[in-house]
């Protein structure tokens, strides 16, 4: 983790850290540590469930493909420590233990915290755009200060939408400040 954090940015750690956390939870149910295997097969589970939602959809596809692999992982565990009604419905006792897991809200809350700080550094970073596959060099301050300004209130639209807290007049008044720009 120390190489990662290192050369990798914030968003890249946290999936370090879902990589790290399977390996870990693999590594702990061959060992036949059921109890503590569940608990890193949980917790990558959940940051691989997050991060699958900011996604595009190739990608969307592959991280929800990992996921049903660490489901098939977590119900050995569930059934290896005889968990109640996992002969049943092996799909809810995985709900069960995910939405009852002590720090599901702060793992998901890191990875859309990171996310939103890597996207907010690369618009700080921009130098170029890509038009009909096409890079175009941002050649003047005040052309990257436009598009840096596009960039940021489309951001912040994506992740309006992506709350409870959605309210058209808001995504209104967010696409306005888009074309006054």
């Amino acid at each position: 983790m120390d190489v990662a954090k290192e050369s990798l940015d914030a968003y890249q750690q946290v999936e370090v850290e879902a990589y790290s956390s399977l390996m870990q939870g693999i590594y702990l149910l061959e060992s036949k540590d059921f109890h503590n295997a569940l608990d890193y097969l949980l917790k990558s589970k959940i940051i691989y469930q997050k991060i699958s939602q900011f996604k595009d959809t190739l990608e969307e596809v592959i991280y929800k493909e990992k996921v049903s692999q660490i489901d098939t992982l977590i119900r050995q565990c569930a059934f290896s420590l005889k968990t109640a009604g996992i002969t049943t419905d092996g799909d809810k006792v995985i709900g069960n233990l995910v939405s009852s897991y002590p720090h599901k809200k702060s793992l998901e809350e890191q990875v859309a915290r990171t996310k939103t700080q890597a996207k907010r550094e690369q618009i700080e970073s921009m130098e170029e755009i890509s038009y009909n596959n096409k890079i175009i060099p941002l050649k003047t301050e005040k052309l990257k200060q436009v598009f840096k300004r596009v960039q940021s209130q489309m951001h912040d639209i994506t992740e309006y939408q992506a709350t409870e807290k959605f309210d058209a007049g808001h995504q209104i008044s967010n696409l306005c400040a888009i074309t006054s720009i």
